[in-house]
This record gives structure tokens, C-alpha cells and sequence, in this order.
């Protein structure tokens, strides 16, 4: 539950925030390999939130190398949403390789298509609903021929932050980026230390589903990632307080490979953040309509017509 209020928050604010619930905790381990846990029932696998993070293929895939005895009913609904996301994964890899050879521009690949490719063990544990590209122009949204969304991004937050951070901070950012293969093709992506951020610093801004804690676990296995990084990416996110949070989680609760010299330096990093930056987190992103009153207002604007002011006392709400 985000919050409003105008004091410092404290790391427990953001912890119950940010963080899953106990029972979602112990989902997530289940879902990783190697990790304490078991396959929930099939109610539980029904709810929304799990629905969304299309967490079944790594249910199964934990299960598996725990050689844990499923129940013959879920084991059947997991292994229907593995070959789902099978023959989905076999769909898209056309749709993603021929948008990758059409680019005349430099991009990096980032988001689900970046972390199936990179950090997971098997493409179709990680559910991608569109190709995410990090450009320097032209943002926006565009299909491929095959109906797959491609969402072009000049920055890697929606609001406060790399593009609203200190000069240079995405620049940086673009002069880390690794060379890998995407669906056959060679590209360009996030390096893993701006990759664990990015999923952190996104969740914190609100804009993921419970997906961002195993992005996060398979990302942070990647050998030699510099925690040095990690923490600077995320003071220009502007969301280091989170990060610390979420990092410590991950590590305490998922089992996260991540050095105890590496948390204590995501914690300095945090008690160094303008505390305005953790209250803007638990504020949450804005409200959809309020950016279409915003939108109308400068259609407006651009029209020429006057603008009435808000009479004194009236909601914010939709107009009668």
C-alpha cells in the first residue's frame, strides 16, 4: 500500500510497499530452482496478480530440479502453460529477429525479451508480451506484421528517472551496454549491473507486475556484476532507497547471489539519497487521468482557446 504522507519514510515504509506478502514470497521461491518451496494449489495459481506475472513455466521448471511429487492436477495446468508459452516463444522469435534486422539506429534491447535472452535459463520461463527497445529518438509504440508490439523508449523510466538525473547518467548507461544474441540476431542490451537496476528502479516506480523479484534472481547470477554500478544506476534513478530494500529482500528472502559488500553498498547509497525521493516512490506514478486532463490541456493550449479556471471547492475528478 503506497503512501502519501509528507514524513522521511524509513526502510520498513518501503518495505511494506514495495515488497510481496508472505504468501507471494513463498510463490516466488517456488518458482526458483534450487530454492525452499513447493507448488501452491490450484486456487492460488488462479489469482489476478499471479495470472499476470505468467509465473506457471517456472513453477514447473523449479518443481522440477527439486523433484518435487506435484499434484496431478496442477502438474497438468503447468505443464499447459509451459507448452503455451513453448509455442508462444516460437511465435514471437520471428516477429523479434526481423525487427531487430530492420533497425537503421542504435538500440539496446531491454525489458522481458533482454531478460529471456540473457539471464534465464530457458527462453519460455519469462513471458515477453511485447519488444521493449531503449532509443535516442521517436518514442512510441509501433506492431509488427505478425501483431507483436515493439515499444521504443528514450528513457528508462516513466517518471524521475535516468533522463532526469544527473548529466551523463544515461549516456553512461548506453556506454556499458554488452553485445548478445536476441532471437538468433546479434544485439545490443543493458549491462547486467544497469539490467538488475533497471528491474529494481522500475519496480519501485510501480510500473511491473511480481515478475521483477525472478527478473532480479537470475539477473544477479550473472558472474563478476559490478555492485559499484548497481548503486550508481540507481542514485540517478533517483530510487536508491528502494533498491536497498528490494536488494536485501532478494538476497535474504530469494536467496539472491548478492555479497554482503554489495548490499552495504546499496544501504550507503541509500542513506546519501534525498529522502524526497523515496516519498515520491511511495506516492506512486500519476494517476491515468490525470495525465489526460493534462493532455486535454494542451490540445487546448495549441487550439488557441481559453482555459476556465477550476471553480473553488470542485473535484479533480471527470467533468459532468
Amino acid at each position: 500500500m503506497r503512501s502519501s504522507g509528507r514524513r522521511t519514510p524509513t526502510s520498513a515504509d518501503l518495505a511494506a510497499a514495495l515488497l510481496p506478502a508472505g504468501d507471494r514470497t513463498e510463490l516466488l521461491r517456488a518458482c526458483l530452482p534450487g530454492a525452499r518451496g513447493s507448488v501452491p494449489s490450484l486456487a492460488a495459481l488462479r489469482a489476478p496478480d499471479v495470472r499476470r506475472a505468467a509465473l506457471l513455466p517456472s513453477l514447473l521448471h523449479a518443481s522440477r530440479s527439486r523433484g518435487e511429487e506435484v499434484d496431478p492436477e496442477v502438474l497438468s495446468v503447468l505443464r499447459a502453460a509451459r507448452t503455451h508459452e513453448e509455442l508462444r516463444t516460437a511465435a514471437i522469435t520471428d516477429a523479434i529477429r526481423e525487427t531487430l534486422e530492420r533497425l537503421r539506429e542504435p538500440a539496446l534491447v531491454v525489458g522481458g525479451v533482454a531478460a529471456a535472452a540473457t539471464a534465464y535459463e530457458e527462453w519460455p520461463l519469462r513471458h515477453c508480451h511485447d519488444l521493449d527497445l531503449l532509443v535516442t529518438e521517436r518514442p512510441g509504440e509501433e506492431v509488427h506484421g505478425s501483431g507483436f508490439p515493439v515499444v521504443r523508449h528514450t528513457a528508462l523510466y516513466p517518471r524521475g528517472g535516468t533522463r532526469r538525473g544527473p548529466s551523463g547518467a544515461l549516456d553512461a548507461v548506453w556506454a556499458r551496454a554488452v553485445e548478445v544474441e536476441v532471437a538468433g540476431f546479434p544485439a545490443r542490451t543493458l549491462a547486467p549491473a544497469d539490467a538488475f537496476a533497471h528491474v529494481l528502479g522500475r519496480a519501485a516506480w510501480g510500473v511491473t507486475t511480481l515478475r521483477w523479484a525472478l527478473d532480479a534472481w537470475w539477473i544477479a547470477r550473472a558472474p563478476a556484476l559490478d555492485w559499484d554500478v548497481v548503486a550508481r544506476h540507481a542514485e540517478a534513478a533517483r530510487c536508491a532507497a528502494p533498491v536497498a530494500v528490494m536488494a536485501r529482500w532478494l538476497a535474504e528472502e530469494l536467496g539472491a547471489e548478492m555479497p554482503e559488500a554489495a548490499l552495504g553498498r546499496l544501504d550507503e547509497a541509500a542513506r546519501e539519497s534525498d529522502p524526497r525521493d523515496a516519498a515520491r516512490v511511495l506516492r506512486g506514478p500519476p494517476r491515468p487521468w490525470t495525465l489526460r486532463r493534462v493532455a486535454v490541456g494542451a490540445r487546448a493550449i495549441a487550439r488557441g482557446a481559453p482555459l476556465r479556471p477550476r471553480p473553488r471547492g470542485a473535484p479533480w475528478g471527470r467533468a459532468s
